[in-house]
């Protein structure tokens, strides 16, 4: 099924039967009458659809003007493989989380050549977990595994953010690998 149509299905899903079941349930708290479940249903369909579409055609919008494409989900995963040695490589990455805005690093462990950083809030997400592996290929190359996700599992949309910190941490890693 297209992307596009898969996101807008489970944005509708998502929103309208919740909005449709919380109005109903605050209907029989406030009202003194019995309220009728059918209009109740047509609101939440409608606004299920409002949201629908405005979420979907954003999405949409962001993701194509970074350049994403029409993948699909919010878990993005990248790879880059670096001529240097491991432990340069770490220390690259540890310091590839000051391109992302609000950046920290939460966990750090060389031996096994792992990274935990967490970005912070802004408008497109509620913070991410970038997950970061360096794995040695020989004395000069070494692997980079990049995995980043919402902090909030139930993200439906992400408006690329996890696109954009993948393709920025890569982006730092080349840069500097140049300049070494």
């Amino acid at each position: 099924m297209n992307t596009i149509i898969k996101t807008f299905t489970k944005i509708f899903i998502f929103t309208s039967i919740p909005f449709g079941f919380f109005m109903y349930i605050q209907a029989l708290i406030f009202n003194n009458a019995e309220p009728s479940i059918a209009l109740y249903i047509v609101i939440g369909l409608v606004f299920g659809l409002f949201m629908s579409l405005f979420m979907t055609i954003l999405d949409f919008q962001s993701k194509k003007s970074i350049g994403e494409g029409k993948s699909n989900g919010v878990h993005k995963k990248g790879t880059i493989e670096v001529p240097l040695p491991e432990d340069e490589v770490f220390k690259l990455c540890r310091d590839a989380g000051s391109v992302l805005k609000g950046a920290k690093v939460r966990h750090e462990n060389q031996q096994k050549g792992l990274l935990i950083i967490r970005t912070g809030i802004n408008w497109k997400t509620w913070g991410d977990i970038i997950e970061i592996v360096v794995e040695d290929i020989d004395a000069n190359h070494t692997r980079v595994f990049i995995q980043s996700r919402p902090v909030v599992p139930t993200t439906l949309v992400d408006y690329g953010k996890n696109y954009e910190n993948i393709k920025r941490i890569i982006g730092y890693i080349e840069k500097e690998n140049l300049s070494i």
